[in-house]
C-alpha cells in the first residue's frame, strides 16, 4: 500500500472514532503532558456544560482541594511511566458543585509525535453516597455492638467466633486472644452446642444455662440469643449470638420472688433502648424496646426532638435542651444525663441516657448522635428510699455514743447544718455553739481551740486535703482539746460527697473517744519495750554462764588438768553438747521474738513425719470429740525422714490441723505426703466450710482468718497462718491452699527430704560426741559397759525408751549413780519387746517424739498390760503446751520431765514415783489381810458341826467336805493374794469350794456358775468369792426355798464380765450408796472394799441394780483384756 493510500485509511479510521466518541454517553478528555484540556467529546459538554472553551485550561484547577495533590501525583507519575490506570476524585461544575468522579486513562503518542493522555470519567456520586450510608450504618452498628449492656460475638459457618465485644469477655471471664476462633462445636453442653447449630441451619435459638468457659476456670448462668444472618440467596453466612449475664437476675429471683409480678417480668426482660438523632434535621430514630419502656407501639408515636421535649418533665426540659445543645455546637462529644419521661400512662419514668456524636459537620458541629435509653426508675426509688434511711439513722446517731455531724459548702462557706448531742459529752461544746461555726473547711472541721497544736493541726490538714482530692470515706485518729482543758483521743471516719463537676460539697463524719484505748496502745507499747529489754538482759546473762561452762569443758576436754577416764570424758562431752543446745536455745528465744526481722536459726535434723503428725493429731484430738469429725493420719509410717527443725514442724503441723478443726463441723481432717524432687509435699485436707476465693490471696497475711463465715466465732489472733508461712519458708519450702465454700480446703506446703546427699555430707562433718556412735555402735555399749551396770544391785529397774542415744546416755548416768538399774530401748515397738520377752521394769521413762510409735501410743500399749500403779510412766518431752500435758495424761502417764532437765528434779521425779509403787504394793499386802480376817470363826465352826454330823451319817460326804474346805483355806491364805492379781482359776476354785461348802450346810440353796472366759486371765484376788457370799447370806440365807444364784464370768471384745444375781430380800436404793462407800455398817466381807481396788486399777468399781424383795445383781468388768 502506497503512503498515500495509508493516510486516507488512517483519516478514516480517526473519522470513525470520533464518531464513536460523539455517540458514548462517558466522558472522554485528551490531556496534554502538563494536564491541559486538549480535546473534550461532546458528551462531556452535554453533561457538564463545558465545552470547547476550556481547550487549554488546566484540568487539575476545578478538582477538589482535598483530591488535588493526590490527584496530580497520580496523573503525572502515569504520564512518565506511560501506564494506564483508574482514580476516584471530587470534580466541581458550575450549577452542580462538587461531583464524584471516576476516571481511566492510557498515554499514547499523537501524529505530532507528542504524549496525550485519553481519559475516559464517569460520575459515580451516587455510588459514593451509599458508600457513606454504609460506613454510618456500620458505625451505628459498632456503637452498639460495643456499648451494648450484653455481650455479642459473631460466629462463622464452621461454628468458630470471629468476632466479640469486651462485655462478651468479661462475661466469660477469659481474653480475646483466648476466645477468637474457639471451635463452639466442640463445647461439651450439649444444649448450648444445638442451640447453635439450630441457628447455623437458619433458625432463631435462644440458650439459657450455667455455661463452664473452657479459656477460662469460670462457670457464669448466662441467656444466649442466637440469630442467623442470611446473604441474598437466603444461605446462613454466619450467626450473631447476644449474651446476657444472669448472675445477678438469678440471685434477684431467688431473694425477691414474692415481690410483683411487673417488677419480676423487668427484671427478667431488661434491655437499653436505642436512639439515633439526626442533628440536622431533627428526626429520631428510636427502636422498640424504646418505645416500650414509655408504653408506645411503633404505629403509635413519631419521635423527633419537639416530641422528646413535650414527654420530658416540664422541669427537666431546660436541662435536656441545654445537653442537646452541647452536642450540636460541637462543644461535647460525648453525652449523658439523667431525667423524667411522661409514660403513655401519665406517669413519669427516670430515664439514664447515654449517646455520643458519630458524625460531624464540616465547621465542627455535631450532625448525627447515637446512644441508649435506661429506665432506672425503680434505682432512683431506691435511692430515695436511701435518703429516708440516712434520715433515719441521723436520729439514731444522736443516740450513739460519740458524735456525728455533717458540714455543707454553700455560698462562698462552709457551715455546720447537722451535729448530734453527743458533741457535748466529747466536746463540752453545745450543738448550737457548733452550728454557729462558718468560714472555710479547715476551720470548721480543725478548729483552734480544739486542735490547739498548729503543727499538728497542719498534720492534719494535709492529710484532709488528700482525702478531699482522691477519697470518698475515710478515716483518722488525732488528739483534741476538750473545753475544760482534757485532752482526748478520737477516731473519726467521715463521708465526702461530691457535685457533678467533682467538687466536694458535703462531709458527713462519725467521731468517737478512743482515749482509753490510746491509754492501753502505749501501756502496751511499753511492756512491749520492756519484755525486749528483758529478753536482751535475760540472753546476756545466760550467755554468759554458758559460754563460760562451753570454755572450761573444752579447755578440761583438750588436756587441762589431769587425764580424763573414758566416762569422765564422756561425761564432760555431754555437758559440752547440752550447754551448746542450751546456748542456741537462748538465741533461738531470740531470733523468734525478732521474726519480723526474718532472723531465725533452725535447729535441722533427721525427723520422721508420720511420728510428728500423729503426736499433732493427738495433741488435737480433744477438739474433735466433740465434733463429728474423724482425724485421719495418711502419712505412710515408712515414708522418708526430712531434714526439718522438729519443735517448728510441730508447730507448722499442729497451725495447720488446729486451723482445719476450727472450721470443720462434720466430716475430718486428713494429712498426707507425697515426695517430689527432694522435698515432701504435706497436705492438710478438710472438709470444713470453706474459704470465699476473693480471701485465699489475704490467709496467710497478719492478722488475718481463713474462716470468713458470719456463722462461725472468730477464734485466735490471725497469726497462726502467718507464722506458719514464715517457718515453711525458712525451711526452703512453699505453702498454698485451695479451697471451695462448702467443700473444704487443702493447705499443702513442702520440706526438704533428709537425702543420701545430706547424709554424706553429715558423715564428712567431725561429730562432737564420737564415742555414742562410733563403728555404728548402739548406745547399748555405752549404757550396759560391765563397769557400770553389772555391779549394780538394786531393788528397782528402770526402762528408758528414746531414739537419741544422748538422751539415754544422760538418764542413765543419773540413775545409776542412785543405784537404779537401767534398761533401755531405741523405739516403741523394741521396748513392747522386751516387756513382752519377760522384762519387768518397775518405771518408765519415755520420749514424746520418736519415729514409728511415739511416746503417746507407746504409753497406750503398755496401759494395755499394766495399770498406773503397776508400771508409772514419766514422758521426756521439750513441749511446755497444756494439751501436751492433757494428751500425756490421757494416754496413761504418771509424770512429766521436761528438756533440758535438772538432775535433782529427774531423781525426785523418779524416786516419788517408785516409793509410791512400793507404798502401794505394802498397802494391797494390808489390805488382803485383812480380808483374810473376815473369815468368821464361827463360819468355820458351824463347817466343822456338818462335818462332824456327816461323819456319823455319810463318812463319803464328810470326806468330800474336808477336802473342800482345804480347799478354800488354801486359796484364801494363798501367798498369790499377797499379788496386785491372780490368775481367774483361783478366783474359780475359792467359788466352787465355797459353794459347795454352803450347799452341804443349806442344801435348798440353788446355785449355777456359768463361765465362758479363759482361766489364765488375771483379776483382783477375792474379788467374786465375797459377792457370792454376799448374795447367801444377806440375799437368799433365809428363804428357805427358791433361792437361786447366777454366777457369770464372760470373755466378750476383749473385756471380761463379772456378774453375780440373786433373788433374795434386795437392797434398798438409798442404802447402796452407803454400801459402796463403806459407811453402812454390815457384818463380814464388805462390798466397799472391793468397789475400791477395782476403782483404783481400773477406774471403775461395782454396779449395784436391786429391786427391794425381788432381786439384785452385782456386777464389774475388767477392759480390754488388761488382766492378760
Amino acid at each position: 500500500m502506497s503512503e498515500e493510500n495509508r493516510y486516507e485509511q488512517t483519516k478514516k479510521e480517526l473519522d470513525n472514532y470520533k464518531r464513536m466518541v460523539h455517540l458514548m454517553q462517558d466522558v472522554m478528555i485528551e490531556l496534554d503532558a502538563e494536564g491541559r484540556y486538549c480535546y473534550v467529546s461532546p458528551s462531556y459538554e452535554r453533561t457538564y456544560g463545558q465545552g470547547k472553551e476550556i481547550i487549554g485550561k488546566s484540568g487539575f484547577a476545578s478538582i477538589h482541594p482535598e483530591d488535588r495533590e493526590r490527584v496530580e501525583n497520580f496523573y503525572f507519575h502515569g504520564f512518565q511511566r506511560g501506564e494506564a490506570s483508574r482514580i476516584e476524585y471530587r470534580n466541581h461544575y458550575p450549577g452542580k458543585g462538587y461531583v464524584w468522579l471516576e476516571a481511566r486513562g492510557m498515554i499514547f503518542v499523537n501524529d505530532e509525535n507528542k504524549k496525550r493522555a485519553l481519559i475516559t470519567v464517569r460520575d459515580i456520586s451516587e455510588r459514593k453516597r451509599k458508600e457513606e450510608e454504609l460506613a454510618r450504618s456500620e458505625a451505628k452498628y459498632k456503637l452498639i455492638f460495643d456499648k451494648a449492656p450484653l455481650g455479642i460475638y459473631h460466629m462463622n459457618r464452621e461454628g468458630r467466633i470471629t468476632d466479640c465485644n469486651d462485655l462478651f469477655v468479661k462475661i466469660i471471664g477469659s481474653s480475646r486472644e483466648k476466645i477468637m476462633g474457639l471451635d463452639l462445636k466442640s463445647l461439651k453442653d450439649e444444649a448450648y452446642v444445638n442451640a447453635l447449630k439450630k441457628a447455623l441451619n437458619g433458625e432463631i435459638t435462644l440458650y439459657e444455662g450455667s455455661y463452664a468457659s473452657v479459656t477460662a476456670n469460670k462457670i457464669t448462668p448466662i441467656r444466649v440469643f442466637f440469630a442467623p444472618v442470611h446473604d441474598a440467596k437466603g444461605h446462613v453466612t454466619d450467626v450473631v449470638a447476644i449474651v446476657e449475664d444472669t448472675t445477678v437476675r438469678k440471685s434477684t429471683e431467688e431473694k425477691l420472688r414474692y415481690m410483683e409480678q411487673r417488677w419480676q417480668f423487668a427484671v427478667e426482660n431488661s434491655g437499653d433502648g436505642v436512639w439515633d438523632w439526626n442533628i440536622e434535621t431533627g428526626k429520631v430514630g428510636v427502636s422498640d424496646r424504646w418505645l416500650e419502656m414509655l408504653g408506645y407501639e411503633k404505629e403509635e408515636i413519631f419521635i423527633d426532638h419537639h416530641k422528646l421535649l413535650e414527654l420530658a418533665h416540664p422541669k427537666d426540659r431546660g436541662y435536656i435542651i441545654h445537653k442537646m445543645n452541647l452536642l450540636e455546637q460541637g462543644k461535647k462529644t460525648s453525652y449523658d444525663g439523667t431525667f423524667r419521661m411522661r409514660h403513655k400512662n401519665g406517669d413519669y419514668r427516670y430515664i439514664l441516657s447515654i449517646g455520643k456524636v458519630v458524625e460531624w459537620e464540616k465547621e465542627g458541629r455535631g450532625r448525627r448522635a447515637i446512644g441508649i435509653h435506661r429506665d432506672i426508675t425503680e434505682q432512683q426509688y431506691a435511692i430515695d428510699a436511701l435518703k429516708e434511711s440516712e434520715r433515719s439513722k441521723s436520729v439514731l446517731l444522736s443516740n450513739l455514743p460519740g458524735m456525728a455531724y455533717r458540714c455543707h459548702y454553700k455560698k462562698d462557706e462552709w457551715k455546720i447544718e447537722y451535729v448530734s448531742k453527743g458533741c457535748f459529752e466529747l466536746t463540752g461544746y453545745y450543738p448550737s455553739e457548733i452550728k454557729s461555726w462558718r468560714g472555710s473547711l479547715k476551720d470548721i472541721i480543725l478548729p483552734t481551740h480544739i486542735i490547739a497544736d498548729s503543727e499538728q493541726r497542719e498534720i492534719l490538714w494535709k492529710q484532709w486535703k488528700e482525702n478531699l482530692r482522691a477519697s470518698h470515706s475515710f478515716q483518722i485518729e488525732y488528739p483534741i482539746r476538750t473545753s475544760w482543758g482534757e485532752i482526748r483521743w478520737v477516731w473519726e471516719r467521715g463521708q465526702l460527697f461530691r457535685n457533678r463537676s467533682g467538687k466536694v460539697i458535703t462531709v458527713e463524719c462519725f467521731v468517737t473517744d478512743i482515749t482509753e484505748r490510746k491509754e492501753a496502745e502505749e501501756k502496751n507499747k511499753r511492756l512491749d519495750q520492756l519484755k525486749d529489754e528483758f529478753l536482751a538482759n535475760t540472753s546476756h546473762e545466760l550467755k554468759t554462764p554458758l559460754n563460760g561452762m562451753i570454755s572450761l569443758t573444752e579447755s578440761l576436754l583438750k588436756g587441762a588438768g589431769r587425764e580424763l577416764t573414758d566416762i569422765q570424758r564422756q561425761n564432760m562431752e555431754l555437758i559440752l553438747i547440752s550447754s551448746k543446745r542450751l546456748l542456741a536455745l537462748v538465741n533461738d528465744i531470740l531470733d523468734f521474738s525478732q521474726i519480723k526481722n526474718n532472723d531465725i536459726n533452725l535447729r535441722l535434723k533427721s525427723t520422721d513425719l508420720h511420728s510428728a503428725v500423729t503426736l499433732a493429731i493427738d495433741l488435737l484430738s480433744y477438739q474433735a470429740v466433740h465434733k463429728n469429725v474423724k482425724l485421719i493420719n495418711a502419712v505412710s509410717p515408712t515414708s522418708s525422714a526430712l531434714m526439718v527443725d522438729e519443735n517448728r514442724l510441730s508447730q507448722i503441723l499442729f497451725n495447720l490441723i488446729g486451723n482445719a478443726l476450727k472450721f470443720t463441723d462434720q466430716g475430718s481432717v486428713c494429712v498426707y505426703a507425697e515426695e517430689k524432687n527432694e522435698m515432701m509435699s504435706i497436705s492438710i485436707q478438710d472438709t470444713g466450710i470453706g474459704i470465699p476465693e476473693e480471701r485465699i490471696k489475704d490467709v496467710f497475711k497478719v492478722f488475718e482468718q481463713s474462716g470468713f463465715s458470719p456463722d462461725i466465732e472468730r477464734i485466735g489472733t490471725g497469726l497462726g497462718l502467718a507464722i506458719t508461712k514464715y517457718l515453711v519458708e525458712i525451711h526452703g519450702g512453699e505453702i498454698k491452699v485451695e479451697s471451695m465454700i462448702g467443700k473444704g480446703s487443702v493447705f499443702t506446703f513442702t520440706l526438704p527430704l533428709y537425702t543420701q546427699k545430706i547424709i554424706n555430707q553429715e558423715k564428712k562433718k567431725a561429730l562432737d560426741l564420737v564415742p555414742l556412735q562410733q563403728n555404728n555402735y548402739a548406745l547399748t555399749s555405752v549404757v550396759k559397759s560391765p563397769e557400770i551396770v553389772e555391779n549394780i544391785n538394786s531393788e528397782f529397774k528402770v526402762l528408758i525408751v528414746d531414739d537419741e542415744p544422748v538422751n539415754i546416755y544422760s538418764l542413765a548416768n543419773v540413775l545409776f549413780r542412785e543405784g537404779i538399774h537401767v534398761d533401755h530401748a531405741a523405739s516403741g515397738h523394741g521396748a513392747l519387746a522386751l516387756i513382752d520377752a519377760g522384762l519387768e521394769p518397775d518405771l518408765c521413762i519415755i520420749d514424746v517424739m520418736m519415729p514409728g510409735m511415739n511416746g503417746y501410743q507407746f504409753c497406750r500399749e503398755i496401759r494395755k498390760r499394766f495399770s498406773e500403779f503397776e508400771l508409772p510412766v514419766i514422758f521426756l518431752t521439750a513441749r511446755y503446751g497444756k494439751g501436751d500435758l492433757q494428751l500425756g495424761f490421757e494416754a496413761g502417764g504418771n509424770d512429766f520431765l521436761h528438756k533440758p532437765f535438772e538432775e535433782f528434779e529427774l531423781v525426785a521425779r523418779v524416786q516419788t514415783l517408785l516409793q509410791l509403787k512400793k507404798s502401794v504394793s505394802k498397802a494391797m499386802e494390808n489390805e488382803m489381810a485383812f480380808l483374810q480376817a473376815q473369815i468368821k470363826p464361827h463360819f468355820l465352826y458351824n463347817v466343822l458341826n456338818t462335818i462332824a454330823a456327816y461323819c456319823e451319817e455319810n463318812r463319803k460326804e464328810a470326806g468330800e467336805l474336808i477336802i473342800a474346805l482345804s480347799k478354800y483355806l488354801r486359796a484364801s491364805f494363798s501367798f498369790n493374794n499377797l499379788a496386785e492379781k491372780v490368775k481367774l482359776r483361783q478366783e474359780i476354785s475359792l467359788i466352787n469350794s465355797y459353794v459347795f461348802i454352803e450347799k452341804s450346810r443349806f442344801p435348798w440353796l440353788n446355785i449355777q456358775v456359768k463361765i465362758e472366759a479363759n482361766e489364765s486371765l488375771l483379776i483382783p484376788p477375792m474379788t467374786i468369792q465375797p459377792l457370792v457370799e454376799n448374795a447367801i447370806h444377806h440375799g437368799i440365807r433365809h428363804q428357805m426355798a427358791e433361792g437361786r444364784i447366777s454366777v457369770i464370768l464372760l470373755q466378750k471384745d476383749n473385756d471380761l464380765i463379772v456378774k453375780v444375781w440373786d433373788n433374795g430380800v434386795g437392797i434398798e436404793e438409798e442404802k447402796v450408796d452407803q454400801l459402796l462407800s463403806g459407811t453402812m455398817d454390815v457384818q463380814g466381807v464388805g462390798l466397799a472394799n472391793i468397789h475400791r481396788r477395782l476403782q483404783r486399777i481400773y477406774g471403775s468399781g461395782l454396779n449395784i441394780k436391786s429391786t427391794p424383795g425381788v432381786q439384785t445383781e452385782v456386777s464389774f468388768l475388767i477392759p480390754a483384756l488388761l488382766g492378760i
